[in-house]
């Protein structure tokens, strides 16, 4: 989950910082919508786009967001319940009393969680974090140590997940009882702390030492061996999500299915 996947496809070519700035353009219109069609029309629109542009398969897609899913699921019932006992309402199931402004809200943000989740996943695995951290600094200047740095934090979560598998299984190598139940799950992670710990600082050692010795901020310029552009092609997908979003809100608008939900209710 939220690893990035080197398949050939549209999706991966397009910049990174266009496909940033789209993630936040969508997360500020659909948190803003009160109603939950729009993030409904998000998440169809997500999936169909990493369908068509990504070549991924929609039981891939379902396979790789099922936590969020549940979470979704999960939060949207909470809602519901937490609401139903406060009563009243016009509609009633069991000892629990909705008002149809419930369901709105409960829909709507539930909905929102999931439209968050998919814009991170089709991200992750559609951006190779190399060409995200050049165009950062290409595009957006963003100061190379700056950039350096954020790339090693970013190669180091998978590398800490190797790690953590190599230390259970050398845990269990030497006999450390790994007994289930909930207790023991409470305690596995101290048990995992201090070998991981020391992995980390070893390896943070290494790779400080790495960029002193390519003197990593001794100048205020640096070469890149590869950069990054934005193309023509950037730019048709940025101007064509664009108009599908902007097709998507005027549909709602003549439907009287749109409105914006500034500040709190």
């Amino acid at each position: 989950m939220f690893t990035y996947d080197d398949r050939d496809s549209l999706l991966r070519e397009v910049n990174p910082v266009i496909k940033l700035i789209l993630i936040v353009a969508i997360t500020v219109l659909v948190s803003l919508s009160f109603y939950p069609v729009l993030p409904l029309a998000t998440i169809l629109v997500i999936v169909l786009g990493l369908i068509v542009l990504g070549r991924f398969r929609l039981r891939e897609i379902v396979y790789q967001a099922r936590l969020f899913i549940f979470i979704c699921l999960g939060f949207i019932v909470l809602l519901l319940v937490t609401r139903g006992l406060v009563g009243p309402g016009e509609y009633r199931l069991a000892f629990f009393r909705f008002e149809y402004v419930d369901f709105i809200y409960a829909f709507s943000l539930g909905l929102r969680i999931m439209v968050l989740a998919l814009l991170s996943l089709a991200f992750v695995l559609t951006t190779d974090p190399n060409d995200l951290v050049l165009s950062m600094m290409i595009q957006l200047r963003l100061p190379y140590v700056h950039g350096y740095a954020a790339l090693a934090a970013y190669r180091f979560i998978p590398t800490f997940n190797r790690e953590v598998q190599k230390i259970q299984l050398a845990q269990t190598i030497r006999g450390v009882q790994d007994d289930r139940g909930v207790v023991n799950k409470l305690k596995r992670p101290f048990k995992l702390f201090l070998p991981l710990l020391a992995t980390a600082i070893r390896r943070g050692e290494r790779v400080s030492m790495a960029m002193e010795s390519r003197a990593l901020g001794a100048y205020p310029t640096r070469t890149f061996y590869r950069k990054t552009s934005i193309r023509k092609n950037d730019l048709i997908f940025l101007i064509g999500t664009i108009i599908v979003f902007a097709v998507i809100v005027v549909i709602l608008i003549k439907f009287n299915l749109f409105r914006l939900n500034i500040g709190f209710n």
